[in-house]
């Protein structure tokens, strides 16, 4: 296939000398060649630097922190130093497949309609691997719909192609511990549709080191993103009330992130919406 269009590999890492010797081989292992490799290593403690250094390929370019950036802010240089049309998001503790960027490209090039194109991945504790099954095209507000309804349908940033534009206007919002990925993605569908690749074509991993593996066990922290993440896209729900509803009352019904679904339904936004969907229910 043609080639022509250099594409940016993005791997901010912090403190993975465990994993990332085998992250960076499995991009320069790619049927995919013209690419460049960002890599942000966020003022690491263990010898993931020293592992960085001991590749030699020039398409790597390594940026050592002075200071930690935070999570969300290496994400954000990261896509900053980009300069190809099109960003591959990899987290330093997982691993593509040989194909990962050949399949995406070719998924998002042929769409122009396409903000972002994404893969089933394998997920694995070293224990257990589960593998995806939701693919297929998904326009931008249907998209949206089965994020509010669904949550995280898509995956990790590690899955993802995006075009570049679309994420430099976007960028990581620095609230977020864990949800950041989450409300990335209702960012890119501002701009355009999502497409599923019917593929396996990355890893990921899950260990007791990542900041999301802490993370899920803070409800507070959750309640809180969420409700942040729901009022941040309200004007999502003022152009369809009754999906609110729908969120509403499945949040309920899973007993998922109950107060911020009580701290949401006192805004006086939502409260609007509610009402506007309810009205649409008497008089259709």
């Amino acid at each position: 296939m043609n080639q022509d269009c250099l594409i940016s590999v993005c791997i901010p890492v912090y403190n993975q000398e465990e994993y990332i010797a085998d992250a960076i081989k499995s991009v320069l292992n790619q049927t995919y060649q013209n690419i460049e490799i960002i890599i942000s290593d966020n003022c690491s403690t263990d010898t993931t630097a020293q592992i960085i250094e001991g590749f030699s390929d020039s398409r790597i370019k390594c940026y050592r922190q002075t200071s930690n950036l935070g999570m969300v802010g290496n994400f954000n240089f990261v896509t900053e130093k980009a300069s190809g049309q099109y960003i591959k998001y990899l987290c330093g503790d997982d691993v593509l497949l040989p194909t990962c960027i050949e399949d995406l490209y070719v998924g998002i090039a042929n769409n122009p309609c396409v903000a972002f194109a994404a893969c089933k991945r394998t997920i694995t504790n070293n224990k257990y691997n589960y593998q995806d099954r939701v693919s297929g095209f998904f326009p931008k507000k249907e998209a949206i719909e089965k994020i509010i309804v669904d949550g995280n349908f898509i995956g990790e940033p590690s899955v993802v192609l995006v075009r570049s534009d679309y994420a430099r206007q976007t960028k990581f919002d620095s609230f977020y511990k864990q949800i950041l990925d989450l409300d990335f993605y209702l960012g890119l569908l501002r701009f355009g549709d999502l497409v599923i690749i019917d593929k396996v074509l990355s890893v990921y991993r899950v260990h007791d080191q990542q900041a999301t593996y802490t993370n899920t066990k803070n409800t507070q922290l959750m309640e809180q993103e969420y409700y942040h993440l729901m009022l941040k896209n309200v004007s999502i729900y003022q152009s369809n009330s009754l999906l609110l509803s729908r969120y509403i009352i499945i949040a309920i019904k899973k007993k998922a992130y109950a107060k911020a679904v009580l701290q949401m339904v006192r805004h006086p936004m939502v409260i609007f919406c509610l009402f506007k969907a309810l009205f649409r229910k008497i008089f259709p």
